[in-house]
This record gives C-alpha cells, structure tokens and sequence, in this order.
C-alpha cells in the first residue's frame, strides 16, 4: 500500500524514495527545475511594500485573470492595467481573492506561482500576515501587545519604533524556499546566508519572497535542506516517463551564470540614452528594467480577428504574420517592427 505523501520531504528521504542522489537535487535546482527549502523555526524578514505595477511582469497572472470566468471583462482590463493608483483597482483586486477564496478552493488549490504571488502580496497588504499550511509570516505590528518584545529582538538590525515602514518587518516560520543566489557560487554549490544581503526566500510553490535577516553567517548542507511535494512528483512524473519524455520543466527563477546575459543588464546597466545622474542608486534596477506590452482580452479578440480576417493563410505562423504586417508597414511608410513573440501574445486564448 502506497504511503500518504508528505508536505515536504528532507532531501535524504526523497532521494531514497525517489531513486536519485543528494547531488540529483542540486543539480536540478540550480537549473531551476526545483526549488530547495529550509525550515525556520522562528526569525525575522523585510516584506518589499507592495506595488501592483511589479506584478505587470507576471504573465502567468495574466493569463489566470484573463481566463477568469467569474470576472466581468471590464473589471479584467482595470486590474490588468496594473495601475493602483486608483480606487477600482483594489476593489477589483478584492474580488480576484474572494473568487480565489470562495470559489476556486483557496489558493492553495492553484498551481500558479505568479497568481500565488500577487495573492500573498496582497494579502499582507490588507491584512500584515500570510499563512498556508506550511508558512507562517505575520508583521510585528499584526499583534500589537508583542510589539514591545520584537523590538528589542529586532534592535540588533537597527530597528525600532522610528523605523520607517515598521509593518514591512516580519516574523517568519516555517518551510521557505532559498535563492539560487544563496546557494551557489558559479556552479559550485555554497550554501550561505550573510548579514547585510538580500537574502530572498520564497513562499512555498509560490514567487512571494521575502529577505530574511540576520547578523551572522548562516552555513547549511544539502541534509539541511527540504523538497516540497508538488517538485517531489514533477520529479516523480519524469522518471516515470509520464507525458514528459525525460525532460523535466523549468519551474523556477535560477540566475546562475548560464544566463547571466539576461540579467547583467537588468542588475548593473544605465538603460540606453538615460543619464544615470538622474537615477538614484534605489531605481536603477527598475529603471532599467524593459516594460512588457499589455493588451486587454477585448483588444486581443479584435487583433485576432482581423489577422484571421485579413492574414488566415498564415493562420498559427507568427513569424510569417510578423513579417507580412512588417511588409504592410513599410507600405504605409511606418519603421517599426514586430517580433513573432508580440504576435504570439497577441493570439493568446
């Protein structure tokens, strides 16, 4: 008889219910087919305040809430403005978790690491806490007559009752996955947590993260680390060859050198024609970050329409129509042009 599955697993144990070796799980990790979590009996961590524009890069939330049945189209296209500067915005964000909550089973039902992340962002937002079953983060401020005791815990960060954005500090539990940035050097796995770093940990099966403190290195091993069940049956399906053909996903953010062209000019370039005096040091990562275009379901309909209408010979080949709209533009004396990935964005269903 088949045992119950865990909610996690410690990496000796899965290993020898799984087949595979320790070193299995750091190579997957690394490449961001798993994340490797560690397990917090009790610390403190920053929470970034939240911006519904940071989540305008979240195309798998997009998607959810492009698709979402429960939601009228005119409430979808407020939301996916992505713009809470006004007052609709957080209403219809309000009602995206009440469908979640009341409608979807909650969100643990949802296998969506961008829908997780904006859900648990938000959460805390309106309520300075998230919590599953296997986490726990509540703001110091989330129960008022302990305050006293976090600061004194937290006087060795150099917080106290002046520090600006006091609700954004947290205490943190439970089972968090750890960045690739923390454990590995290049290739070569080195576990370490410093003092004076963003130390990112992520909710489980979620993008929500966090940086945790802490004013001592914090070594581990591979024995310290914990896999959760939804990465332990990924794994599973693929050495069973279930629909995989061997090849496991990529689930997961891994910046290791292997990509570093994609994230060098994210992390440490002036974006181009921008003086970067007029950056201050706090920006220059989002400032140089490229905005993804955003089109409303209505908007997407249209675009496919026509292109059937007018292009239906080139029907499911996104570099011919890219190229023929291309042809059309010089036509009308336009220099611009379109990548097959903007017509494939466009044709989403």
């Amino acid at each position: 008889m088949a045992l119950p599955l865990r909610g996690f697993y410690s990496t000796a144990r899965a290993a020898e219910l799984l087949g595979c070796t320790k070193d299995d799980f750091i190579h997957w990790a690394m490449t961001g087919n798993i994340r490797l979590h560690i397990l917090i009996e009790g610390g403190y961590c920053y929470v970034k305040p939240y911006q519904a524009a940071d989540f305008a890069y979240h195309d798998k939330l997009f998607d959810f809430v492009s698709g979402l049945q429960y939601l009228d189209e005119s409430k979808k296209e407020v939301f996916l403005g992505f713009d809470d500067s006004l007052g609709k915005f957080n209403d219809v964000a309000e009602r995206i978790v009440y469908i979640i909550e009341n409608r979807l089973g909650g969100i643990s039902a949802i296998d969506n690491l961008d829908v997780r992340d904006f859900y648990q962002s938000f959460t805390y937002k309106t309520n300075l806490c998230v919590s599953d079953d296997f986490c726990v983060l509540n703001s110091v401020l989330f129960f008022y007559n302990s305050l006293e005791w976090e600061l004194k815990n937290l006087a060795r960060y150099g917080v106290d009752s002046s520090t600006q954005n006091l609700k954004h500090y947290a205490t943190v539990r439970g089972f968090w996955g750890v960045d690739v940035y923390n454990l590995f050097s290049a290739w070569k796995f080195c576990p370490l947590i410093q003092p004076n770093e963003d130390n990112r940990i992520y909710a489980p099966d979620s993008n929500f993260s966090v940086s945790l403190l802490t004013d001592k290195e914090i070594k581990f091993d591979i024995d310290d680390l914990y896999l959760s069940k939804s990465d332990f049956l990924t794994i599973k399906r693929v050495i069973n060859n279930e629909g995989s053909d061997g090849v496991m996903p990529k689930k997961y953010s891994a910046y290791t050198m292997s990509n570093l062209h994609k994230w060098k000019s994210i992390a440490f370039s002036t974006p181009p024609e921008t003086d970067s005096s007029l950056i201050t040091q706090d920006n220059k990562l989002t400032q140089s970050k490229p905005k993804k275009e955003r089109i409303s379901a209505s908007m997407r309909q249209v675009l496919a329409l026509l292109i059937d209408e007018y292009l239906s010979d080139l029907k499911g080949q996104p570099t011919k129509i890219a190229a023929a709209l291309e042809d059309i533009a010089e036509r009308k004396g336009k220099d611009f042009t379109i990548s097959d990935d903007t017509i494939t964005n466009w044709l989403k269903r």
